[in-house]
């Protein structure tokens, strides 16, 4: 009978799981959407302000990543310049081993010469819009004087700083370590490759875009003008491009493509006001768009699936007006946020809204009075079905102030109530 009752619990667990629908919702939850394209190794879309997360396949494994490390070389660039070490316009000798690569016809590059200077800002544009790989590696060569290990290094040390510690990072401009020519780091196979995970170059670019919003404007020219001549940027998801979509609005940012790691591309979109950082990797080097075809999938299940909402600064929210008042002439204050924000809800789904004191003016979880206008009060606590964040929550909270005043009532008056 026992061996009988232990039997139906098995059943009954099996046919939960198969219906999908009885296990805790913490067991269920994913990052976002699921995507569905089958011919993306990884993926990712994240809203770049408030770091939610719209859409991730295999967001945490760890892939061959081509150009993309270019972004990770940039940010190591701009950090430089902001510290003093280099400077916008200072001209830099180009180094015999960044030159040697200019050869190599096979590999996007700009024409350099070996010992003839040239100005970082052109260098560095020339590595974000035409991904160029002699004129990252002339940057890394500055950065590190001419120690390929040593700027290989600073990479990891970077990476690890913003909390990725499974990167494998060995050349400046993403080429394996045995293409990257004089520059190979010695006693690493030459088949070793840069390597990070969509989730983490979403973290990369938010770092970049902070360190330097002026990237973006950089990486919307679809045309470089290096040396006298002019080069075509690798960005064809850019307004004119052929890959451009009318429907969304791309503003850069980094291509990359190796036999190893595929096509890849991050991408800045704004869609419905809102900036997305996308990241396919790994798409199959069959068609010379594929990468860009697959960002826009990736941005219609977003769209089809997802409305935007709105929550205005020093606005009332529906469902979260007022906030009990405790000891006051008025039992309740209205409230509005201080700061807005906006969150993508699955269609069919509504967020849901909580205000809490905040403890330093709070008893049995109401505000005690007294309570003067414009003083902060609570957090507005916001969530929806699905919603997960960059930073591991899946809650938005919004500090509120009050919009009225009310005095405390007196001793007595308080006694009168206690009754």
């Amino acid at each position: 009978m026992k061996r009988f009752g232990i039997m139906v619990m098995e059943i009954a667990f099996l046919t939960l799981i198969a219906l999908g629908g009885a296990l805790p919702a913490s067991a269920a939850r994913t990052e976002g959407l699921r995507v569905n394209q089958a011919n993306v190794r990884a993926a990712m879309v994240v809203d770049n302000q408030t770091g939610q997360i719209l859409a991730t396949k295999n967001s945490r494994q760890v892939v061959p990543i081509a150009s993309l490390t270019k972004l990770v070389t940039l940010y190591i660039v701009v950090q430089q310049i902001k510290t003093g070490k280099l400077r916008w316009n200072q001209r830099i000798v180009v180094s015999k081993a960044a030159a040697g690569l200019t050869k190599d016809k096979t590999l996007m590059n700009v024409p350099l010469t070996a010992g003839k200077k040239y100005r970082v800002r052109d260098l560095f544009q020339a590595a974000l819009v035409c991904s160029a790989n002699d004129a990252a590696q002339a940057l890394a060569d500055v950065v590190s004087h001419n120690h390929p290990a040593r700027f290989a290094a600073m990479m990891r040390a970077q990476l690890c700083r913003w909390g990725i510690k499974d990167a494998k990072m060995y050349t400046a401009n993403g080429l394996d370590n045995g293409d990257d020519g004089a520059d190979r780091i010695a006693g690493v196979s030459k088949a070793a490759k840069d390597q990070l995970s969509a989730r983490d170059l979403v973290i990369v670019t938010q770092h970049l875009l902070r360190a330097d919003p002026q990237i973006l404007t950089m990486s919307q020219q679809r045309q470089l003008t290096f040396a006298g001549r002019q080069y075509q940027g690798s960005n064809q998801m850019l307004p004119g491009g052929s890959a451009a979509d009318p429907a969304y609005h791309v503003l850069g940012l980094k291509t990359g493509s190796t036999k190893a790691a595929g096509q890849c591309f991050v991408g800045v979109v704004d869609v419905k006001g809102r900036r997305l950082i996308t990241v396919v990797l790994g798409v199959p080097n069959k068609e010379q768009n594929a990468r860009f075809s697959a960002t826009k999938q990736l941005l219609d299940q977003v769209t089809n699936n997802y409305r935007v909402q709105q929550i205005a600064a020093h606005k009332t929210v529906r469902g979260a007006r007022t906030i009990r008042v405790v000891d006051g002439h008025k039992y309740r204050v209205k409230v509005v946020p201080q700061r807005g924000t906006a969150i993508w809800v699955h269609k069919g789904s509504r967020l849901q809204k909580k205000l809490t004191p905040i403890t330093s003016c709070a008893k049995n979880n109401q505000v005690i009075a007294p309570v003067v206008r414009y003083q902060r009060v609570g957090t507005l606590n916001v969530t929806t079905q699905g919603l997960q964040r960059m930073d591991g929550t899946s809650t938005v909270k919004l500090p509120v102030e009050a919009t009225q005043a009310t005095t405390r009532i007196s001793w007595w008056a308080r006694l009168i109530r206690s009754i």
